[in-house]
């Protein structure tokens, strides 16, 4: 992948006092505050259109042309010939990597264009990393995921064996609860626990006979079973859990 030719630096009046201060010692933010910059990132874009890029390891501006070009970035050369997102992850771990830095760098319009090419290569930012990550692909509701990974916590596996238990209930409609909502004739003795907070994924490994009574049961009542699932937990926490600590998050 070629790097983008960096234009010559353009050395105004402001340019001059910044390159100024920064010689005699002050620092970035305070040269933004004495030149009337919100912060240092609006000093940084007004560098950045006369073609200047700071340099976080000497702590001054240089021409974008210096910092960007082969013979001052040997890393690149190294890393050139693999992909892009790869090169720009890589660039992301230098200190004080700027984004609109990178993506001039690595040849994107602007940084929007490369978050969005990075999400379309299965990547996200990390905000505690600072960088891309690859992303986690997550379907809260498939079905297909519930049989794929061994649970070890011996807390889960009580609750798959009280499922059964808890289908039975269901059937008969013997069981009631704060926080439940009947929906439909056809499953409205089933009660729906409704808990706050957000969803996350928890597949898991169980025995053949609870699945496909599951997916029997979920067709017969029309409830997914992802709902099957959820109330069975629920029953069990309000049997066996500490006592109150269900019905604190049941809306």
């Amino acid at each position: 992948m070629a790097l983008i030719e960096c234009k010559e630096p353009v050395f105004d009046r402001k340019v001059n006092k910044v390159l100024e201060l920064l010689e005699k010692g002050k620092d970035k933010e305070t040269i933004a505050e004495d030149l009337g910059y919100t912060n240092p990132i609006s000093l940084d874009n007004y560098m950045r259109r006369r073609n200047f890029a700071w340099e976080s390891r000497q702590k001054k501006y240089v021409p974008a042309s210096e910092k960007y070009s082969a013979q001052g970035r040997n890393n690149i050369l190294k890393l050139k010939g693999i992909s892009k997102a790869a090169l720009v992850i890589s660039l992301f771990t230098e200190d004080g990597a700027d984004p609109r830095d990178i993506a001039e760098q690595t040849g994107f319009v602007s940084h929007n264009d490369m978050a969005v090419y990075m999400k379309r290569k299965g990547y996200e930012w990390d905000t505690k990393k600072a960088n891309y990550v690859k992303a986690e692909i997550e379907d809260e509701d498939s079905e297909s995921n519930i049989s794929q990974i061994n649970v070890g916590s011996e807390a889960m596996e009580e609750i798959l064996r009280e499922i059964l238990q808890g289908i039975n209930d269901l059937k008969g409609g013997r069981k009631k609860g704060k926080g439940k909502k009947e929906i439909g004739d056809v499953a409205s003795e089933i009660p729906r626990y409704f808990l706050t907070g957000g969803y996350g994924t928890k597949a898991v490994r169980m025995n053949l006979v609870l699945d496909h009574m599951i997916t029997a049961f979920s067709k017969e009542k029309y409830i997914s079973q992802r709902e099957i699932v959820e109330v069975a937990i629920v029953e069990f926490f309000l049997k066996y859990g500490k006592p109150g600590l269900i019905q604190e998050f049941l809306d």
